[in-house]
């Protein structure tokens, strides 16, 4: 499988990010939580309209891994930022 080079995507002078990592790491380069909030506001509806089932792990809390659920993200034509469970 081939590495990924495209360059950065723009949309409405925001930069899209390709994943979760890329997401975080505009948001420390930017000093926003632009993309930090979009994961959480989805994640959230998910949890809250039970989309998903989430089951303990050992003795402590669920854990969910980094990537386990693929996020697609766009921005807006207002500039708001937004993010799509992929399945």
């Amino acid at each position: 499988m081939r590495k990924r080079t495209d360059p950065s995507v723009y949309k409405v002078g925001l930069q899209v990010p390709r994943n979760t990592k890329e997401a975080l790491t505009l948001d420390k380069s930017h000093q926003n939580n632009l993309w930090k909030e979009a994961i959480a506001n989805k994640m959230t509806r998910i949890i809250v309209f039970q989309v998903l089932k989430f089951h303990l792990m050992g003795k402590s809390t669920f854990m969910i891994q980094e990537d386990a659920l693929p996020l697609g993200y766009d921005v807006k034509f207002d500039g708001k930022s937004k993010d799509r469970l992929v399945a």
